[in-house]
């Protein structure tokens, strides 16, 4: 069973393990940078938006929560419609919210 899936096309052959172990790396010092930038600019945004701790940490609860489901739905997504489709209906879905979002008149409408 292992040997086949070492074998299989999409796992990288060993030589290159140290390109994925680079991969990996970046990624997670990517994410370490973005926690660190949210951690940092907590107060500032709760000061600016004029929201308590409370709603501040509900909401990033909240973002982290859907994060979560959407990862682990993503390979079922993809599976079945397909990378391409994947990748444009998210790029749809995103512009056409931040289209929306651009003709928001007051934050509560944000």
């Amino acid at each position: 069973m292992i040997k086949r899936i070492a074998q299989h096309r999409y796992v990288p052959d060993l030589s290159h393990e140290w390109l994925v172990k680079a991969t990996i790396f970046l990624l997670m010092l990517v994410n370490f940078l973005q926690v660190g930038m949210i951690a940092f600019a907590a107060s500032p945004l709760m000061g600016e938006l004029g929201v308590s701790p409370q709603e501040y940490s509900l909401s990033t609860a909240a973002y982290a929560a859907v994060a979560v489901v959407t990862i682990s739905k993503q390979r079922w997504l993809v599976e079945r419609i397909g990378w391409r489709n994947y990748i444009h209906a998210s790029l749809l879905i995103f512009f056409s919210v931040a289209c929306f979002a651009t003709t928001a008149q007051t934050l509560l409408a944000f």
